[in-house]
C-alpha cells in the first residue's frame, strides 16, 4: 500500500470515528458491563473498549487501569488495529514488535494481550475490545470468540447510539423547523379514535403537551361559525372530510382567536374503508392579518378616491386603521400648539368603548409630544412600564389606553396631528403592524393634502369665476352702451346673447374645475335664456365635454337658439325645439350625433345672406364642419357629428 493509501485511509478512519461523536464522553453503562463480561470471560485483571483517535487512545470503559485516556506511543491497539481482525499477544517479553515497549518492561509490566477490533459496517477499524495481563498467558478458542462477539456487540451499541442521536437531532430540526413554521402533524386512528400528534400540534391549539389527545376535544376549539368545515368524526369515518382548509379556533389555553390551515390524507384498508388520515396543521393568523390588512389598505384607497371633505378622509382612516389591526380604538388628534390644546375627532371605537372626544391640554401629553415632534412612528406595547411615557402615565391610564401606535402628521417643521391606534390591553406590536400603520398614516396624510389643495384650488376658482363674470359684465355693459345708437340691433343682440352664451359655458366649466361640462347641462342653460316653459326637449345619454368643445357647442346652441326664437319654434308659443344626440361606433371609435329638430313653428326658408351666426353653425360642433342644415317645411332641422374623442380632449 502506498503512502498516499495509508494517509487517505487514515483520513476515512478517523472521520469515522468521528461519526460516533464518542471521544471523551462520560462512561455508559452498557460499555462498562461489556469491558467487565470480557475480563470475566478471559480470566484477566484487565480489559478496555479502546477508541483510536488522532494520536491519542481513549478509553470509552476500562477495568482494572483507572485511566480514561493514553497516548498512542506505546499503544498495543496502535498495533491491533493494523491487523484484519484479531490480535494476539501470549507474551509481549518474547515479541520483537513489544520487547522494548515500557509497559512491558517497566511498570505494570505488561505481558498479555488480546484484542478483537471495533470495524464500522466499511470495514475500517476505530478501536478495539482488548483484555490484558500481567503473565503470559493464552485463550482459548471460546474465549477468543467471545471477545469478537463482545467486539461486534460494542460496534451495534456504538451504531445504535450513533442512530439515536441522528434521530434525536432530526426530531430536534424538526420541531424547531415546525416552531418556527407553526406547524404540527397528526394522525388520527380512525379505528381506535385515538389522536397522535406532535408539541407544536399541542400548542398551536393550546392543549397540554401529549402524544395523544382525543379528537372531540380539539374539535370543540373550532368556532361554531367554522365547524362545518373542520373534519368531525363522521365525515373522517365515511372520507369525505376535507383535506384542504382553513378555519378559525379559540385556543384552549387563553381563548386568542387563530386562523388555522389544515392538509390531511386519508389511508384506506383493504375493504377501501379509511382507517387513518394524517397530516398537518398551520398557525396561519398572521398570513391572515396581512391579507386583511393589504384588503384594508386597497378598501381605503377606495373610500379616499370618493372622499370630498377633510372629514371623510380621517373617518375612513380611522375606521380601517382600528378594524384592521383589531384594536379597540383609532382616530385623529388635531394638534394646536398656540392654543395649548389637542383635539381629539373622527374617532372609530369598538362597541363599548369612550371614543374620547373633545379637547384636552397638551400639557398632559408633554413627552408624547415631544417624542412625535421626531417625526418617528411612536409604537408603545405597554404605557405602564415605558420610561419615555412615564409623566404621561396617567392620562393615558385614564383613557383606558395600555398600547398605542402613533404616526405624527409634521407640517412646516411642526407636529399638527397624530393618527393613533389604541389597545385596551397590553400588547406586542409586530414590524408589520407599525408597519401597516405608518403605511395607512402616508395615504391618509396624502389625501388631507389633496383635499385641503382641492379646497384651496375651488375656492380659488370661485374668486376667478367670479371677476370673469363681472369681466364678462362689464363687457356687455361696454357693447350695449358703445352700440346703443346702432340701427341694427339685431347684430347687438347677437353680440349680447354670445357673451351670455360663454358666460354660461363657463359656469358649467368650473363646477368640474374646467376638465369637463355635460352636455345636457351647457343645452339646458342654453336654451334657458330663449325657450318658455314647455318648448324645449332634451334626450340623450351623458356625455362629457372637453372645455373648448364645451364653449363651441355653447355658442353653436346659442345661435341656433336665438335664430329660432326670432324666426323659428321659439318665435311662437306653440312652437318646439327638440335636441338628441346619441353615441355610435364609426369604424372602430365613438362618433357623437347631434341633432337641432324645431316644429310646430312658423314656415322657415334659408337666409339670402350668410351672416357670422350662420356660418358659426356651418362650422359645426367643432368647427370642422361634418354638418347639414335643412330648412323644412315644418321647421329648421339640423345635424351635427364629430369624433368623441375629439370633443373630450383636454386644453393643452
Amino acid at each position: 500500500m502506498s503512502e498516499t493509501d495509508i494517509i487517505d485511509r487514515e483520513m476515512r478512519r478517523l472521520a469515522a470515528l468521528s461519526s460516533y461523536d464518542v471521544l471523551d464522553t462520560p462512561k455508559e453503562r452498557s460499555f462498562d458491563e461489556v469491558a467487565a463480561l470480557a475480563a470475566q470471560i478471559c480470566e484477566t485483571p484487565f480489559a478496555v473498549v479502546n477508541l483510536i483517535g488522532d494520536g491519542r487512545q481513549f478509553f470509552k470503559a476500562e477495568v482494572g487501569l483507572g485511566l480514561r485516556e493514553t497516548s498512542l506511543e506505546w499503544s498495543f491497539c496502535a498495533k491491533a488495529i493494523l491487523e484484519d481482525d484479531f490480535l494476539l499477544v501470549p507474551d509481549a517479553a518474547k515479541d520483537p514488535r513489544f520487547d522494548h515497549n515500557p509497559l512491558v518492561t517497566g511498570d505494570p509490566g505488561m505481558r498479555f494481550y488480546a484484542g478483537a477490533l471495533l470495524k464500522t459496517q466499511d470495514g475500517l477499524p476505530i478501536g478495539t475490545l482488548c483484555v490484558l495481563d500481567v503473565k503470559p498467558r493464552g485463550l482459548t478458542p471460546l474465549q477468543q470468540q467471545t471477545l469478537r462477539v463482545l467486539a461486534n456487540q460494542v460496534m451495534m451499541q456504538l451504531d445504535l447510539r450513533r442512530s439515536l442521536k441522528q434521530r434525536e437531532a432530526s426530531e430536534a430540526r424538526l420541531k424547531a423547523s415546525q416552531r418556527a413554521g407553526h406547524i404540527g402533524a397528526f394522525e388520527a386512528n380512525l379505528v381506535t379514535g385515538v389522536l397522535a400528534v406532535t408539541p407544536e400540534f399541542c400548542t398551536i391549539f393550546g392543549v397540554a403537551e401529549a402524544d395523544t389527545h382525543l379528537p372531540a376535544m380539539i374539535e370543540t376549539a373550532v368556532i361554531p361559525e367554522d365547524r362545518h368545515i373542520a373534519s368531525n368524526e363522521q365525515s373522517r369515518a365515511r372520507g369525505e372530510a376535507l383535506v384542504d382548509v382553513e378555519y378559525r379556533i379559540r385556543r384552549v389555553s387563553d381563548g386568542e382567536l387563530r386562523w388555522i390551515g389544515r392538509r390531511a390524507q386519508f389511508v384506506h384498508g383493504d375493504s377501501g374503508t379509511p382507517v387513518r388520515m394524517f397530516g398537518t396543521v398551520q398557525d396561519i393568523t398572521e398570513r391572515k392579518r396581512a391579507e386583511r390588512r393589504v384588503s384594508a389598505l386597497l378598501e381605503l384607497g377606495d373610500r379616499l378616491h370618493d372622499a370630498s371633505d377633510i372629514g371623510d378622509v380621517l373617518n375612513a382612516a380611522a375606521e380601517t386603521l382600528g378594524q384592521a389591526l383589531g384594536a379597540e380604538r383609532a382616530g385623529y388628534a388635531l394638534i394646536d400648539h398656540s392654543a395649548g390644546t389637542f383635539e381629539v375627532e373622527h374617532v372609530w371605537a369598538a362597541n363599548g368603548v369612550a371614543t374620547l372626544r373633545g379637547k384636552y391640554d397638551l400639557a398632559l401629553l408633554d413627552a408624547t409630544v415631544r417624542a412625535l415632534s421626531q417625526g418617528e412612528v411612536l409604537a408603545i406595547d405597554d404605557v405602564g412600564i415605558a420610561p419615555a411615557m412615564a409623566s404621561d402615565r396617567d392620562i393615558y391610564m385614564q383613557m383606558g389606553t395600555h398600547a398605542q401606535i402613533m404616526v405624527p402628521l409634521i407640517r412646516k417643521g411642526e407636529l399638527v396631528g397624530v393618527l393613533f391606534v389604541h389597545s385596551c390591553g397590553r400588547r406586542s406590536w409586530t414590524e408589520m403592524e407599525r408597519n401597516f400603520a405608518r403605511n395607512l398614516a402616508n395615504r391618509t396624510f396624502a389625501a388631507l393634502a389633496k383635499v385641503r389643495a382641492e379646497a384651496e384650488q375651488a375656492l380659488l376658482n370661485q374668486e376667478l369665476s367670479h371677476r370673469l363674470k363681472n369681466t364678462l359684465a362689464v363687457v356687455q355693459a361696454i357693447a350695449d352702451q358703445t352700440l346703443r345708437d346702432v340701427s341694427d340691433r339685431d347684430a347687438v343682440e347677437a353680440l349680447t346673447s354670445r357673451i351670455i352664451a360663454l358666460s354660461t359655458a363657463h359656469d358649467i366649466l368650473l363646477k368640474d374645475d374646467w376638465l369637463a361640462a355635460r352636455l345636457d347641462l351647457i343645452a339646458q342653460g342654453v336654451l334657458a335664456l330663449h325657450a318658455g316653459e314647455g318648448q324645449a326637449m332634451l334626450e340623450g345619454p351623458p356625455v362629457d365635454l372637453g372645455p373648448r368643445a364645451g364653449l363651441s357647442i355653447s355658442l353653436l346652441l346659442n345661435e341656433l337658439s336665438t335664430n329660432a326664437a326670432k324666426y323659428g319654434a321659439l318665435s311662437q308659443p306653440s312652437g318646439r325645439v327638440a335636441v338628441k344626440w346619441r353615441v355610435e361606433a364609426v369604424d372602430g371609435r365613438s362618433t357623437l350625433y347631434l341633432d337641432w329638430i324645431e316644429s310646430d313653428g312658423p314656415p322657415v326658408m334659408e337666409p339670402a345672406r350668410s351672416g357670422f351666426g350662420s356660418r358659426l353653425i356651418q362650422l359645426g360642433l367643432l368647427g370642422a364642419g361634418q354638418c347639414t342644415v335643412n330648412y323644412l317645411p315644418t321647421g329648421l332641422v339640423a345635424s351635427f357629428s364629430a369624433p368623441l374623442a375629439r370633443l373630450q380632449e383636454q386644453d393643452k
